[in-house]
């Protein structure tokens, strides 16, 4: 999987609490589905997912991401999902917001680690 440019631990600027746990949910999906060779572009019930949460958001930019999201996924490409998925830029928030991953492919375990990692963190650094 290709590293994004910036990590929740590299990145300089703020980082809210939602975005943290957000991007350690998504490494952690996102390393289970490499390690279990899970074939995300077969699960065709990925894109119903994006489709009905795009439902759900308005502004400029959302049916572009949405369209991005799609491709990537039926495509099965980690490394443009974790570029995007794991970055904590601004810029970068609609692909986590409309990634149906987490949703679908998180286990107890990875909550439970999220949960532990992100309990003490602060709001903004």
């Amino acid at each position: 999987m290709k590293n994004p440019e910036f990590t929740a631990e590299t990145y300089t600027g703020a980082i809210s609490p939602r975005t943290y746990r957000q991007i350690l949910a998504n490494r952690l999906v996102l390393a289970r589905i490499d390690a279990e060779a899970i074939d995300i572009a077969g699960d065709r019930s990925l894109l119903a997912i994006i489709d009905r949460s795009l439902t759900h958001c308005s502004g400029p930019g959302w049916d572009k991401t949405a369209a991005q999201l799609r491709r990537w996924i039926s495509h099965g490409d980690l490394d443009e999902l974790s570029s995007r998925l794991l970055d904590p830029r601004p810029e970068f928030e609609a692909f986590r917001v409309l990634s149906p991953l987490v949703t679908v492919y998180s286990t107890p375990k990875i909550s439970a680690v999220v949960r532990r990692r992100s309990q003490h963190r602060i709001q903004y650094r």
